[in-house]
């Protein structure tokens, strides 16, 4: 007997969310541009068990989240034009089963973690939690001052240097008011630059990873590496205050002020300065 259309597809069900190979195995961190997020991604894979994707995927801001809003789940019938219906549940399983097959290729026997980092996935938590509710999300967060002051001083960079803090608050922002994953750990970029001993043992911790002696020296040897783009200067934290100008300073908090004093790098009488002109101190 012939089988049918429906039966065929029951049978050659795909794996998705509960069932994925890669079930408790990705790691995704993200932050504002400038804020370390390649120098957080090649200390976590310096555990052996971690492997990491090559580069900034931008794997769900530019394939995943355009691709889902091709789908509609609330009129099967509907006869629109450019949105399919999906059943929700459908969708995000069979998108998780996509996901799974690209993130897995960069596995190999040992791997019990995949690394993947990508600054502007911080504005796509919801979707990627959705998606991942099993995975391992780490928030790198840096001083608002440094991070556009960097980013500003980027000769592929186009904006100034308050666009560059506007794109920081953003992105400081939208993490904060994401729905927070069951698995989710802030980092501050200024605490790992000065006690990486004391930080890095944290970061394995909460990936359930254990790290012995061998592992934490190669950590710790990784988080040395100067691998700055940023020519002008070298690696460190609180440049702002050397490298920016009182009214560069000003500048910054004036556009991105409320997100700064949100994570304590500036105090409400700083913020409140720089809105009624007053020079930075």
């Amino acid at each position: 007997m012939r089988v049918g259309i429906l039966d065929a597809i029951a049978r050659r069900r795909a794996h998705g969310r509960r069932n994925s190979p890669l079930r408790d195995t990705m790691v995704f961190s993200f932050g504002a541009r400038r804020s370390g997020t390649w120098w957080l991604q090649r200390i976590i894979s310096a555990h052996p068990a971690v492997a990491a994707v090559p580069s900034e995927s931008f794997f769900f801001s530019r394939a995943i989240a355009p691709l889902l809003d091709c789908f509609q789940d609330i009129d099967r019938d509907a006869p629109s034009t450019g949105r399919i219906y999906a059943e929700r549940e459908l969708l995000l399983d069979a998108t998780r089963d996509f996901c799974d097959r690209i993130f897995g290729q960069f596995a190999d026997r040992r791997t019990q973690r995949i690394a993947e980092r990508t600054p502007w996935h911080v504005e796509h938590l919801d979707l990627m939690n959705a998606l991942y509710p099993d995975a391992y999300y780490i928030h790198i967060v840096r001083d608002g001052r440094d991070s556009a002051r960097s980013l500003s001083s980027m000769d592929w960079f186009t904006g100034s240097l308050e666009d560059a803090a506007a794109e920081w608050r953003r992105s400081v922002l939208a993490a904060r008011d994401a729905e927070r994953p069951a698995r989710f750990l802030e980092v501050r970029y200024e605490e790992l630059m000065s006690e990486p001993a004391s930080v890095i043992p944290v970061l394995y911790d909460f990936l359930d990873l254990r790290a012995d002696d061998s592992v934490m020296e190669a950590a710790l040897a990784e988080a040395r590496v100067e691998l700055n783009t940023d020519r002008r200067t070298s690696v460190g934290s609180q440049k702002w205050r050397t490298l920016m100008s009182s009214e560069d300073q000003a500048r910054v908090l004036r556009i991105a002020g409320d997100a700064l004093v949100a994570y304590g790098y500036a105090s409400e009488a700083e913020r409140a300065a720089a809105l009624s002109g007053a020079p930075v101190t």
